[in-house]
């Protein structure tokens, strides 16, 4: 017996002079980016939404190239809460604008007055009162995102809002802009555009 316990000491004294153990650093920060996967910071919509897009049968292509209609949005709410699905509308309606930036602008600023008025929703849910999830978190950079889109717009337009259209987001909804000017109001380049001039 004490000839086969020095015989398996031998055994695992030689493996382990034979193995190596590699120990590489990670950094925190590209951890937080991979948990944070989202359409702004990647090509891809986070996996919170992958799963309902899939869930509805459709493809991520899809409703970005496509859209979303609005018996699709309703598909959402049968298996996700309400801050899942500000943070899906949102997600998606951003991700289909910055597709549509450059050859359909309109339609780019609707996508993009729906996806900040869902996000700035999703900010006064009560899930995010006291915000413990990254959907809670993500409400700020998807309302960021499009008000920079929607800023971007109303600067090529030289700030003339009197001659814009209504804008249609495709999902049941309109949206009218208005600018307002005068010595109270700050720089709207560097602040974030205040829900009252959006209106749906």
């Amino acid at each position: 017996m004490r000839l086969r316990n020095i015989s398996l000491l031998s055994v695992v004294a030689t493996l382990s002079a034979c193995s190596t153990v590699r120990v590489s650093v990670v950094d925190p920060a590209d951890t937080l980016r991979e948990f944070r996967q989202d359409i702004i910071s990647s090509n891809s919509l986070s996996p919170v939404s992958l799963q309902a897009v899939r869930m509805a049968g459709l493809t991520q292509k899809e409703v970005l190239e496509e859209g979303v209609s609005e018996s699709v949005a309703r598909q959402f709410e049968q298996f996700a809460d309400v801050t899942d699905r500000a943070y899906i509308e949102s997600e998606i309606a951003i991700g289909r604008a910055q597709m549509l930036e450059k050859k359909q602008p309109e339609k780019a600023v609707a996508l993009y007055l729906h996806a900040a008025d869902m996000a700035f929703q999703g900010l006064f849910l009560k899930e995010c009162l006291h915000p413990v999830d990254v959907r809670c978190d993500s409400f700020k950079v998807f309302y960021d995102r499009s008000v920079r889109g929607i800023l971007s717009y109303l600067a090529a337009k030289k700030w003339n809002t009197q001659a814009l259209p209504t804008f249609d987001s495709g999902l049941g909804r309109t949206f009218t802009v208005s600018v307002s000017e005068g010595a109270n109001v700050e720089d709207p380049l560097s602040n974030p555009l205040p829900r009252s001039a959006l209106r749906g």
